[in-house]
């Protein structure tokens, strides 16, 4: 089953994906489930304050991993 655009706080509760928020200063974040199948879950993360971001966050059981994203304004 996959699940595509639903925004979940209650995902943001994990302690990884947690971790992951704070390492990139990433404390008003909202949240967006983009994909979950069986134990992987992808989210985008916008990152809402003085320096916005977005990070696409992967994660797989508890272990999660992030990177952020380019728009192509900032590729050379």
């Amino acid at each position: 089953m996959v699940f595509l655009g639903s925004f979940s706080a209650a995902f943001a509760s994990d302690g990884d994906l947690q971790r992951i928020l704070l390492g990139h200063a990433c404390v008003k974040p909202r949240v967006e489930t983009v994909l979950k199948q069986a134990s992987l879950v992808a989210y985008r993360v916008n990152c809402l304050g003085t320096a916005h971001k977005v990070l696409d966050v992967l994660c797989d059981g508890h272990r999660c991993s992030a990177s952020q994203r380019r728009d192509r304004a900032d590729s050379p």
